[in-house]
């Protein structure tokens, strides 16, 4: 399971999740033509995924904090737009990729002593649940 709150999580460590995710999951099967482009699409979300958390290990004080939640609610819009223009499989596919990130989530926040970063991420985690549930 990845670890992405990390400091030095990258954009090659999320590329690597959705090629796992796509190419590797037996619970995904999409044809070859919708692969390639929710691929792409998975990947593009990489670097604003990614400094999400960057965010919280570069600034200081509640600064971080405030650009954290800022970061999680302005990503999830996103994804919201992207959702809203798949359709069939590749929809039901970006949905468990997302339910699964929350999970990946879930598990790293496990004994995390700053209880602010938690609530952040239970909250972002919640919403992509409610994400993902819209897709399936």
């Amino acid at each position: 399971m990845p670890k992405i709150i990390l400091s030095d999580f990258s954009t090659k460590d999320f590329n690597q999740i959705v090629d796992d995710f796509l190419f590797n999951d037996k619970e995904v099967a999409l044809l070859d033509g919708s692969l390639v482009p929710l691929r792409e699409r998975l990947v593009k979300l990489g670097i604003p995924f990614q400094k999400i958390f960057q965010i919280y290990f570069e600034e200081k004080g509640n600064e971080r904090y405030n650009k954290l939640i800022v970061g999680m609610e302005d990503f999830v819009k996103n994804l919201d737009t992207d959702n809203g223009i798949l359709e069939g499989e590749a929809k039901k596919a970006f949905g468990q990729f997302w339910q699964r990130i929350g999970k990946d989530i879930e598990n790293d926040t496990v004994g995390f002593q700053d209880s602010y970063l938690n609530n952040s991420c239970t909250y972002f985690t919640w919403e992509l649940t409610k994400l993902s549930k819209q897709t399936l």
